[in-house]
């Protein structure tokens, strides 16, 4: 006799609130019934199983009284002689993360208790961009290699994939660049390395992928980019940066004259800026340059030329023009918060009497040394009332930290803490982005802040230099959400 009494149903998303007390549950992992989790209770009912329990795909945080949008459907088989259930997802698990969510009254929403990894097939190489034959022939100084799966592949560590040579030295890698949604890996290989008629292969573990070998040949790669120049432009400057394949050296020239697109190197105005970039201090032949002290609301025509070692160069250029003022202002930042990292928090405030209108709101956070950089989407589409002050927070912060005032707009992201954390040694350059124009931002101006205290702007208006900032008072402050209150000890006055 079967000991498992079937009982089917399918969950679409999760009663917003139970009406009653969930337990302390434990669930086990088995794959021995295709895949399927072991509830062990306290005598629970199947209703209060169906309505306390979701399955989601990749759970990120608690769930404060939303109903998820990605509920997985199962089904419960019940043990006749124990007091146990069997949850079975009704179709078959992708490979991903998922995590169990169930009913907590305490924080009146779903708390997520149970995260595991779903396995899937595994990833086969479908091409990549070594060269054809068993033993393609590689350029002395190529550093860029991309490999193609029939999936989106997730890899272990860094160890994941090695590169060695034919006596099973291994060779550097300065970086590995995983992208879901082209399934793909790129793998930047640090430069002066490869010996000309040297034998190479790449290996990647875990993914039965045996060793992929080419040989190096004398010729050099031709300097190429990879695509167009990224561009952010605010009313007083403009940011560029372009990744070549090699290492190079660039020039930037600029200016109002559109004439400047017929000049190279001497014959170009002294208006003109220049930087040098080598594989020394760049991340993947990433090249950066901010022209500064530009007039607002104007067209600059911009020239960037790059040359390599081999005296390969390529010449980009177009027309750029700088943003109008922007009406959005930095009010206070929170860097350093007293207890916990999530109550970090980013305030903003809108100087303007009109609702602000913004299409693609976004957040970079950037080490001031150019190490690292992260990215965070806040909004789509978005409104910003007239004087109104937007508070921007990770996914954990609890408003019960601050005095935060009823209706206040806030803007949680779905990383837990803000968009990474500022938290840490390393001072910040902050922006807030729209699109391709830079709305604001902050250079990390009092960075080492007291634990506890914010960085308030005094002037909304002025200039983001030092002497417009000053920390709160310790004890009645900070005041996110609103004005600015009590001001404290002013860093740069001490």
């Amino acid at each position: 006799m079967n000991k498992y009494i079937f009982l089917l149903f399918s969950l679409s998303g999760c009663s917003l609130i139970p009406n009653f007390t969930s337990p302390k549950l434990i669930i086990e992992q088995s794959f021995s019934e295709n895949l399927g989790f072991k509830l062990k209770h306290s005598g629970m009912k199947l209703s209060q199983v169906r309505a306390s329990i979701c399955l989601i795909k990749n759970p990120e945080r608690d769930i404060y009284l939303e109903k998820p949008d990605s509920t997985i459907a199962f089904r419960i088989k019940r043990s006749v002689d124990s007091e146990d259930y069997w949850l079975m997802p009704k179709k078959p698990l992708i490979a991903a993360d998922y995590g169990w969510y169930w009913f907590d009254p305490d924080l009146v929403g779903w708390r997520l208790k149970q995260v595991f990894r779903a396995p899937g097939p595994v990833p086969r190489l479908t091409r990549h961009d070594l060269g054809s034959g068993d033993l393609p022939q590689v350029a002395i100084n190529r550093r860029f290699f991309t490999f193609w799966f029939d999936q989106a592949i997730e890899l272990d560590d860094d160890q994941s994939v090695q590169l060695h040579d034919n006596e099973h030295s291994l060779l550097a890698l300065d970086s590995i660049l995983i992208r879901p949604q082209h399934k793909s890996v790129e793998i930047s290989v640090k430069p002066d390395q490869f010996e000309q008629d040297r034998e190479y292969n790449f290996s990647f573990s875990g993914l039965k992928i045996g060793p992929l070998r080419f040989i190096i040949d004398s010729a050099q790669a031709k300097l190429v980019e990879f695509a167009d120049p990224k561009i952010l432009v605010s009313e007083r400057s403009i940011e560029l940066d372009w990744l070549l394949n090699n290492d190079h050296v660039s020039e930037v020239f600029f200016g109002r004259d559109p004439g400047i697109h017929d000049c190279l190197g001497a014959l170009c105005p002294a208006e003109s800026r220049s930087i040098i970039v080598s594989a020394k201090n760049t991340l993947n032949f990433l090249s950066h340059i901010v022209l500064n002290k530009l007039e607002a609301n104007t067209s600059y025509h911009v020239i960037i030329r790059s040359e390599d070692r081999a005296g390969s160069f390529i010449v980009q250029g177009g027309t750029i023009r700088t943003a109008q003022p922007s009406q959005i202002s930095w009010s206070e930042i929170m860097p350093r918060p007293q207890k916990r990292e999530s109550d970090e928090f980013i305030e903003l405030v809108n100087l303007s009497n009109q609702t602000l209108e913004f299409s693609q709101l976004d957040l970079i956070i950037e080490n001031i040394d150019g190490s690292g950089s992260r990215s965070c989407e806040l909004a789509r589409n978005f409104s910003w009332p007239a004087a109104a002050y937007i508070l921007i927070v990770g996914g954990d912060f609890q408003e019960m930290s601050y005095k935060i005032p009823a209706g206040a707009n806030i803007i949680r992201l779905k990383q837990k803490t803000l968009c990474g954390g500022l938290a840490n040694k390393q001072p910040k350059i902050i922006k807030l982005i729209n699109g391709s124009q830079i709305v604001e931002k902050f250079n990390a101006l009092l960075w080492q802040s007291p634990a506890g205290v914010s960085i308030n702007h005094l002037d909304l208006r002025g200039l983001d230099e030092v002497k417009n900032y000053c920390y709160s008072e310790h004890n009645l402050g900070p005041t996110p959400g609103q004005k600015n209150g009590p001001l404290g000890s002013c860093g740069h006055k001490a």
